[in-house]
């Protein structure tokens, strides 16, 4: 089982979740992601799969300690995420953090995400432990 993550890394739309913002973002910027998993999913392992990516996304932009409004920001205002696997073959019944798919994907997305946060950081300054004018 593997998995492979393609990702943009931008924080300029960066919000915390469960606080919404009456003014735009001052810079464009989102997180997209796309998860490529080689072997088939069923329903419930792809919807378990999509929370997987959304903890792993979370759990990186959180360690960036990115607080342009104050309190550490949980992802961007338009974030996607897109889920690609194998139409045939027996699917993966389960993909939860304590299996193969859960943890390849979560692997991949926190590995992709921390990188092109820790570039898009290090364009602006080097750091995102303050806001960027």
């Amino acid at each position: 089982m593997t998995a492979t993550c393609l990702t943009t890394v931008g924080l300029g739309n960066a919000m915390r979740v469960g606080c919404w913002q009456a003014s735009p973002p001052p810079l464009l910027g989102t997180i997209n992601i796309l998860v490529h998993v080689s072997c088939a999913l069923s329903q419930a392992a792809l919807i378990e799969t999509i929370s997987i990516v959304t903890q792993a996304r979370t759990a990186a932009v959180l360690a960036l300690d990115y607080r342009p409004h104050g309190e550490a920001v949980s992802g961007t205002g338009t974030d996607c995420i897109v889920v690609a696997a194998p139409q045939t073959g027996e699917p993966a019944q389960f993909a939860g953090l304590h299996t193969p798919v859960g943890e390849a994907v979560g692997a991949a997305v926190l590995s992709a995400v921390s990188e092109g946060g820790a570039a898009w950081c290090q364009e602006r300054n080097g750091s995102c432990y303050r806001a960027f004018a």
